[in-house]
């Protein structure tokens, strides 16, 4: 088992660290070719769909009963009714918890801001806290202070959407 998980370490993790660090340069240059650099639209996009969201929701659409497609189905409803009127009801609780995933995820990051942000009005406040330097050095004392109230908008939005945050992490649970 010891060595197992040593070689997993080893071989996996870098992976996945080199997995997106290998997508920022098609990526910014997707951004470019759209103008999208130093705009809201460069900072909010690349985040929406990942692999991540592809996977969780193929997921927990493949636990939706054919069933109650066939149902929909046969009562007259066509496709997009199904989707509009189905299966986008079922799925609001893990799309509440892909978007709180995916905020969180995109609230935090640094590296990708400092790529396609240039304008000081754009620069995000993980960028503002990693400049906050004096010519003696790091200003530590107000780099935690910051750290701490840029978690206040992260708090707020998992209390407003917590009972969809909830709902979405229990809502493929097994009862035992």
């Amino acid at each position: 088992g010891g060595i197992l998980m040593k070689q997993f370490k080893r071989l996996i993790i870098p992976y996945f660290i080199w997995a997106v660090v290998i997508l920022l340069i098609p990526l910014f240059l997707i951004v470019s070719k759209l103008g999208w650099v130093n705009s809201y639209k460069s900072l909010i996009f690349p985040g929406v769909a990942n692999a991540f969201g592809v996977y969780m929701m193929t997921q927990f659409m493949k636990d939706i009963p054919d069933a109650l497609i066939e149902a929909a189905t046969i009562d007259g409803c066509s496709q997009y009714g199904v989707f509009f009127k189905i299966v986008m009801p079922i799925t609001i609780p893990q799309l509440s918890l892909l978007a709180i995933f995916n905020f969180t995820g995109q609230w935090g990051s640094l590296t990708w801001p400092l790529i396609t942000v240039n304008e000081t009005a754009m620069k995000t406040l993980p960028l503002g806290i990693a400049s906050m330097k004096d010519l003696t050095g790091t200003l530590t004392g107000n780099i935690m202070a910051a750290s701490m109230i840029s978690f206040i908008p992260l708090l707020i939005a998992f209390i407003i959407a917590s009972d969809k945050f909830i709902e979405g992490m229990t809502l493929g649970a097994v009862k035992g």
